[in-house]
């Protein structure tokens, strides 16, 4: 009998290891998940405004078509069944700054898990290029938590 209840207690305690290792292992995925289709869908946003620059004139039309172009990029992009919470903190077309906070949540094991990533992308001129395509380079700066500000504007 003794022998049984050791046992029950050992697969137990190799129950609750497997799901924590499980969780840990979901948490990673998830988060190069969203640092991967996030550059990748900022990169293209901005290609898009660089090579065929297909949006209206108008300074506060172009910044949510650039940000409904990206979030469309985003989307297209995720193969997990998680909901997005997407925040544009910039979206300039004109001076080609997009700045974004995503945050995913989906489900674990135990409850729900929460992976953000904030990613800023700018418009760089190169110098000694005669080419207006060759002339682009896209800077993309990543952030793994959320900053916080004393102020917000």
């Amino acid at each position: 009998m003794r022998h049984a209840v050791m046992g029950f207690f050992i697969l137990i305690m190799l129950i609750f290891a497997g799901a924590s290792i499980y969780t840990a292992e979901t948490k990673t995925m998830h988060q190069n998940e969203l640092d991967s289709i996030l550059g990748a869908a900022m990169e293209e946003s901005m290609e898009i405004l660089t090579v065929n620059p297909t949006y209206s004139i108008g300074k506060e039309v172009e910044g949510k078509e650039l940000a409904a172009d990206f979030i469309q990029n985003m989307l297209m992009r995720t193969t997990s069944k998680s909901t997005f919470e997407v925040e544009i903190l910039t979206a300039d077309a004109q001076k080609g700054l997009l700045d974004v906070r995503v945050t995913e949540y989906y489900r674990q094991i135990w409850g729900n898990g929460k992976a953000v990533a904030r990613k800023t992308v700018i418009l760089d001129d190169v110098e000694g290029t005669a080419d207006k395509q060759a002339r682009r380079r896209i800077a993309v700066k990543v952030f793994r938590k959320p900053l916080k500000f004393l102020k917000s504007v």
